[in-house]
């Protein structure tokens, strides 16, 4: 059976920064790992985008030029549900791989160091 991967806190790590276990240093050296593996993963996200970007391209030009008998209305609709498709997609994959890792880091950084707003996930 094929499973999701969702990119998430560990449970131990977010119980420590929960009961604010950690110095301001070691919590700045957490937050830089996770910040620099988002970073890594919304450079990942962008190749992705670029990637259906000239799918939907080439949807479109075989639409336009490749089909004996164009029609626009079956183009638009097409390549609309194609786009909101894409952006679904990108969107799940980003909830689970970037989104719920910075929720959870938040919101134990915000339990646990509320004193540091800085250390925050952008």
């Amino acid at each position: 059976m094929a499973r999701l991967y969702v990119s998430k806190l560990d449970k131990d790590m977010r119980e420590q920064i929960e009961g604010a276990c950690y110095t301001e240093m070691e919590l700045e050296g957490i937050r830089g790992i996770l910040q620099r593996t988002i970073d890594a993963r919304m450079k990942a996200a962008r190749g992705v985008i670029a990637m259906f970007v000239v799918m939907d391209l080439f949807v479109l030009w075989t639409e336009v030029f490749v089909r004996t008998n164009p029609s626009v209305e079956t183009a638009v609709i097409s390549l609309g549900a194609l786009v909101a498709m894409e952006v679904f997609i990108w969107w799940f994959v980003w909830e689970l791989q970037i989104g719920i890792l910075k929720r959870g880091f938040n919101r134990a950084a915000d339990q646990g160091y509320p004193q540091l707003p800085h250390c925050r996930l952008r």
